[in-house]
């Protein structure tokens, strides 16, 4: 009895996973669309997947048979369709410094870029989850709203609006799964690295021809170069919120001490 529970759970989870959008987005205070499966079929309130909006509420209701639920709000409006506003991020490319901290965060790989080069994010795949913007050191990562598939949210709209949601599924399940296993493998070949530098074989080796330690100037370099794009972003960001409010004592203060910071910076650089 208790296995065949166990086996309808399971169908149960696979069911609603297979019904989300894949976005990996963790606006359901889970880390996951699995997760959040699971969690549906432990209890979970069925009202939480902010980019499904309503009409997700509503199939999530009909696979486990529970009364449809107002669906969470998150920071943009419900559209006449009952979906949130579609949104995009868009990097400011003139601010980005390569710090590869957005492409890491993206679950659905849909950022490129390297270490110390301009990153661009790829708008067709990215589903707006913000999760990009919070690691970012210079804050130059913007949302943009964009325009529904149509004017009208007539019968036509909801049949491509439907057919475009299936696709995406796909396409975002798949990245989202090389991704991991990119990761995993990642993890593996550092694990196998750190468990071989332990060796005491290798460590006798190593130490006997290390070279005296020397100051990393690269790294040095690096972590100024950062510091110098922060305090440069942090001043334009000033500056714009200046220009409409000219008489802020408290921005008209940072603005100064930022400004003090980045010039004592620069001239120990050029030192």
């Amino acid at each position: 009895m208790l296995e065949h529970q166990s086996l309808d759970k399971q169908k149960l989870i696979a069911l609603i996973d297979a019904a989300l959008p894949q976005w990996q987005c963790g606006q359901c205070n889970t880390p996951g669309c699995l997760p959040y499966a699971e969690a549906i079929a432990d209890g979970e309130a069925i009202n939480l997947c902010i980019p499904g909006g309503k009409p997700m509420v509503k199939v999530l209701a009909e696979l486990t048979h529970r009364p449809i639920e107002p669906v969470a709000l998150g920071p943009f409006p419900l559209q006449s369709d009952g979906r949130p506003q579609a949104i995009r991020a868009v990097i400011r490319a003139d601010e980005c410094i390569g710090c590869t901290k957005c492409i890491d965060a993206c679950p659905v790989d849909a950022i490129m870029g390297t270490g110390k080069m301009m990153h661009t994010i790829l708008t067709d795949l990215c589903t707006g989850c913000e999760l990009c913007i919070p690691p970012c050191p210079v804050d130059c990562i913007d949302i943009v709203t964009i325009e529904p598939l149509k004017a009208e949210f007539d019968a036509e709209y909801e049949v491509q609006r439907v057919n475009q949601f299936k696709q995406d599924q796909i396409n975002l399940r798949q990245r989202f799964e090389a991704k991991h296993a990119r990761e995993v493998a990642k993890q593996s070949i550092k694990l196998s690295a750190s468990r071989f530098a332990n060796e005491p074989s290798v460590i006798a080796s190593v130490a006997a021809s290390a070279p005296t330690p020397s100051v990393n100037i690269e790294k040095l370099s690096s972590a100024s170069s950062l510091q110098l794009a922060t305090l440069r972003s942090q001043i334009k960001k000033l500056e714009k919120q200046l220009s409409v409010m000219p008489n802020d004592a408290k921005k008209l203060a940072d603005l100064e001490k930022l400004t003090a910071e980045l010039a004592q910076l620069n001239s120990g650089d050029a030192l």
